[in-house]
């Protein structure tokens, strides 16, 4: 194939993406990168990986950018700027802000002195915002947006909307949502005036979320007609996306089995197109639902037996095991507390003396949900199975945080049964404290008052009354002297005597603390807490030793936390409490 008849199938290519033909334009690109050499061959590589990128296969776009990269001449300012750029997106979307600014940032280099690359210079100023905006690090990110408005008017007014929209995000995360609307309004128009139909669904399926996030009630006139274009155009990221908006209106609108009907399709869809972290979120929803089902509940007067609770907890364990000694990039996890090898419940049970019965144990020491109602001991066992399978991809993908929230979650999972019986009380327990002492933790690491302060009223304090509740329905004395000693020497926890477990609907989207800081001189722990409120960088705090025996607070805590997460909890300096 020579060089115009390769232009030619590449500008038909572009069009058929511009008409939502997806499939059509991948095989284009993918016929193109086969058949010619040189500049043509590179640009469908790029394009394809767009497409890829576009269709939620993250990874398989990175490998063909860099291979298209390495095949490039230093002279191709232009195509090697461009696949930088996209490279980016799509780091952006696997977690990878620092692989993402760095390309950026080599792409912006090149082109700071090609007056004639306006466009690209644009596409350049709108990736280093939503990078920005994804640190949370929000003045940047508006300075950087508006930067980006005026090279789109100046270079190229058809991405004017893409500022516009991201001006709308800024203006929305920092609480100003009339701004937000006018903006994302204004770009919405753009987008339709360009006459750029993936933008407009894109723009309508952000403004849904914002609605949703807002509590407002016309998110659906916005959802509805995105949904119906990107199903139709082949988007299955996208329209997974859709669906799990769709299914968390219809819990909204206590409709559960129409929730886990669109649930089920969006887990589809992202299972589809390699979408993990999507697929584990979905699967933690399809798992809360199974819990909060009329079924699952047994009657208030109901006694769970202890047998039950294992199956329902056994594999969060087991299943998302990795070897060897977890970092930061291999989180583990670890035996409970009690210090017992296996993180079953028989054995948190043995430690309190408290034995299943031998019906109730097979001969590897695991429990099952055999004595439960049939249809109860399915649901549950069905949710364990959920959770299990969503830990093991938060942890295999070195994700410590996330297993933290989840084991918090499955924790208001165990409480929400609302059966006293105590293998269910010491398994959420032994889920419960460490997983609140890491979310906790993080709050050291955050350098902004609005961060620390959405973290803390939307995950840490949660977590940390959780812990609370299950240690005093457990009746650990020494656990609950500990937590309030830990609480006392830092900032304070107001805990209802009459608390009990909220409403169980996991939030639209898993809260995410922006980057750590960079490392600072060690306080103590209530000095820690004032700096940390004040925005300052700081260490974890020390380990406290209770008078009279001297044992460490929570010592067995803070040891299963840091070896299941990944993370530091606590430095290694000793205070006396």
């Amino acid at each position: 194939m020579n060089r115009s008849e390769g232009d030619a199938l590449l500008t038909a290519g572009a069009q058929a993406y511009g008409r939502g033909e997806i499939a059509e334009a991948l095989r284009i690109f993918e016929f193109v990168a086969a058949t010619t050499e040189g500049n043509a061959r590179i640009a469908a590589v790029v394009n394809a990986a767009s497409v890829y990128d576009e269709l939620g296969r993250h990874t398989e776009a990175i490998d063909r950018y860099r291979a298209a990269l390495a095949e490039m001449p230093d002279s191709a300012t232009e195509l090697r700027a461009g696949a930088l750029i996209n490279m980016s997106q799509a780091q952006q979307h696997l977690g990878d802000l620092d692989g993402a600014y760095t390309a950026l940032t080599l792409a912006r280099a090149l082109l700071a002195d090609a007056e004639e690359l306006g466009t690209l210079r644009t596409a350049c100023l709108l990736s280093l915002t939503a990078v920005a905006m994804h640190r949370q690090q929000w003045e940047p990110a508006l300075q950087m947006s508006t930067e980006s408005l005026d090279a789109a008017l100046c270079f190229a007014p058809h991405l004017a909307g893409h500022a516009l929209m991201n001006m709308a995000g800024i203006h929305f995360e920092t609480g100003r949502h009339d701004l937000a609307d006018d903006f994302a309004a204004q770009a919405l128009a753009a987008f339709e005036a360009a006459e750029d139909r993936n933008a407009v669904a894109e723009t309508q399926q952000n403004l849904a979320i914002m609605r949703i996030r807002a509590d407002r009630s016309d998110a659906e006139d916005y959802l509805l007609p995105s949904q119906e274009y990107f199903e139709h155009a082949g988007f299955g990221h996208r329209a997974g996306i859709g669906l799990k908006l769709l299914g968390f209106l219809a819990e909204g609108h206590a409709d559960p089995h129409r929730a886990r009907a669109l649930y089920h399709r969006a887990l589809t869809y992202f299972l589809e197109t390699g979408a993990k972290l999507d697929a584990a979120d979905i699967r933690i929803r399809l798992a809360t639902l199974l819990f909060t089902a009329e079924p699952a509940y047994p009657p208030d007067d109901a006694v769970l037996p202890s047998g039950d609770a294992s199956a329902l907890t056994e594999r969060i364990g087991s299943e998302s095991k990795a070897p060897g000694s977890a970092t930061s990039h291999d989180v583990a996890s670890a035996p409970p507390p009690s210090g017992k090898e296996s993180p079953s419940i028989d054995a948190r049970t043995a430690r309190e003396g408290d034995s299943p019965t031998s019906s109730q144990v097979d001969g590897e020491g695991n429990t099952a949900a055999e004595d439960l109602p049939g249809t109860v001991a399915s649901q549950l066992n069905e949710a364990s199975a959920l959770l299990a399978a969503a830990r093991h991809t938060f942890a295999e993908l070195g994700l410590g945080l996330h297993c933290a929230q989840l084991d918090f979650w499955h924790a208001a999972l165990l409480d929400s049964l609302g059966v006293w019986d105590r293998v269910v009380s010491v398994a959420a327990v032994d889920l419960a404290v460490p997983a609140a002492l890491a979310i906790d933790a993080v709050r050291y690491t955050m350098p902004s008052g609005r961060q620390r302060d959405r973290w803390h009223r939307e995950i840490a304090d949660p977590a940390l009354r959780l812990a609370f509740r299950l240690a005093h329905r457990c009746g650990d004395v020494e656990l609950l002297t500990d937590l309030i000693a830990t609480r006392c020497a830092g900032t304070t926890l107001h805990v209802d005597r009459t608390e009990h477990a909220a409403s169980l609907r996991i939030p639209l989207d898993m809260v995410e603390p922006p980057p750590p800081r960079s490392s600072a001189p060690p306080l103590g722990s209530a000095l820690a807490a004032v700096a940390a409120g004040a925005g300052f960088p700081v260490p974890p705090p020390p380990r406290l030793a209770i008078a009279p025996d001297g044992h460490i607070a929570l010592a067995a805590y803070i040891t299963a936390a840091e070896q299941r997460y990944g993370r530091a909890i606590r430095s290694d300096r000793t205070i006396s409490a």
